[in-house]
C-alpha cells in the first residue's frame, strides 16, 4: 500500500475519493504545507516517504535531482476525477510501495 502526499493544485474531490478507496492521501491543508515551495514539499515527501501527486510540472525537473519516493504525475488538468482516481488505485494494486521510489507514473 502507498501512502500519497497531494500538492495544493489536487482537487479534494480526488483525495476524498481515494481515501473513500482506502489510499492513504493527504491534502496539503491537513500537514500544515499549504504555501511550501516546490523544493519544501519535496523533501516533505522524501522525509514521510509519501509518493507525490501533482499535476505540476515543475516537480518533474525537482525529481531528476534527488533520491525521491516517486510521483504520480496527473498530464490533464481536464481528466474526469474518476478516471484520476482509478488510475492512483491501479498503481496502488500493481505496484509495490518500492517500485514508486525514484519513478514518475502519469496518468490521464
Amino acid at each position: 500500500m502507498i501512502a500519497i502526499q497531494c500538492d495544493e493544485h489536487i482537487k479534494s474531490s480526488i483525495i476524498n475519493g481515494l481515501k473513500a478507496r482506502s489510499i492513504e492521501a493527504y491534502s496539503v491543508e491537513e500537514n500544515n504545507l499549504k504555501g511550501f515551495s516546490d523544493p519544501d514539499l519535496l523533501q516533505y515527501c522524501i522525509k514521510t516517504n509519501r509518493i507525490l501527486l501533482t499535476n505540476d510540472e515543475d516537480f518533474l525537473g525537482l525529481l531528476n535531482t534527488i533520491d525521491n519516493p516517486g510521483i504520480i504525475f496527473i498530464t490533464s488538468q481536464f481528466s474526469p476525477i474518476g478516471d484520476i482516481i482509478r488510475a492512483v488505485i491501479k498503481l496502488n494494486d500493481t505496484l509495490s510501495h518500492s517500485q514508486f521510489k525514484n519513478s514518475k507514473f502519469f496518468i490521464p
